[in-house]
This record gives structure tokens, C-alpha cells and sequence, in this order.
């Protein structure tokens, strides 16, 4: 018998101010990666993407308190079922005007780079393969008691 195994990657994109906690700290963060700690998304696939956002030049965080995901990560995210999803919050003075909401030159570099690692990362997807649980074999020949 043929087994087929499929990987599920659930990405949410949502932006994040500059400014955190209120507007009384500034953001050291470009992009933040949450997986709730590893409850949504194996830490190892996380990683691949946070290399490859690095890679293009971006500071990434991973599960920052306060953005470590939200419920839509959480409701769709089950590593052990091969189904991962990853928030990604992306700094909104990567590609705005945050006073006037306006866009501005940065938008077209993120939209590419954006565009670049989803490829990437979808390869890295399409290239794993789950890790099952084998089955028990049980000789039928030993016997029990």
C-alpha cells in the first residue's frame, strides 16, 4: 500500500507599528515571527523562515510577548497533524508613512523580498516530509500471556 503524507504551512500577515507598548518603546523588530511557542508551528520549519527573512537583510524576532500569535494561528496550527502556522507581523515603517498612512519606496522592495522568501520557504514546504509515527509489527508467531 502507498501512503501519501502532505506539509500545511498557514501564514498570517499582519502589520505592527513602529512604536510598541503603547508608543513608549520603539520596535527593534523589521518582521516578528509567532508560533505560540512552538504550538502552531515546529520550530525548525519557524527557523527556516526567520533564515530566510535574515537573509534579505531584516531583523526578525520569534515569539515576542505580544506577538507570539493570535487565535487564527492557534485554531488552524497543528504541527503533529503536519498542519504549521506562523504569524508574521511586519513593521509598518518598513513600507508607510505611519503618520499619514501613506505608502512609500519601501513598499515595493517588501513586496518583493516578501514575494522571494514565500517561494523559498513554499520549496523548503514542499521539499520536508513529515516525520510519522511507524506502525508496531507484531509477530503473529509469538505468543502473548
Amino acid at each position: 500500500s502507498t501512503l501519501l503524507f502532505a506539509i500545511a504551512v498557514v501564514r498570517v500577515i499582519l502589520p505592527v507599528p513602529s512604536t510598541i507598548y503603547r508608543g513608549t518603546r520603539q520596535n527593534k523588530y523589521d518582521i516578528i515571527l509567532g508560533t505560540r511557542d512552538g504550538e502552531t508551528a515546529d520550530a525548525a520549519l519557524a527557523d527556516k523562515l526567520r533564515v530566510l527573512l535574515e537573509a534579505k537583510g531584516y531583523v526578525v524576532g520569534m515569539n515576542i510577548p505580544g506577538f507570539r500569535g493570535a487565535e487564527i494561528v492557534h485554531r488552524y496550527g497543528k504541527p503533529d497533524a503536519g498542519r504549521h502556522s506562523i504569524q508574521i507581523e511586519i513593521n509598518r515603517a518598513l513600507y508607510m508613512n505611519e503618520k499619514n498612512l501613506h505608502r512609500h519606496a519601501g513598499m515595493k522592495k517588501l513586496k518583493s523580498d516578501l514575494q522571494d522568501v514565500i517561494r523559498d520557504f513554499r520549496d523548503i514546504c514542499d521539499a520536508t516530509v513529515p516525520v510519522m509515527p511507524q506502525p508496531q509489527v507484531v509477530n503473529p508467531r509469538r505468543k502473548y500471556g
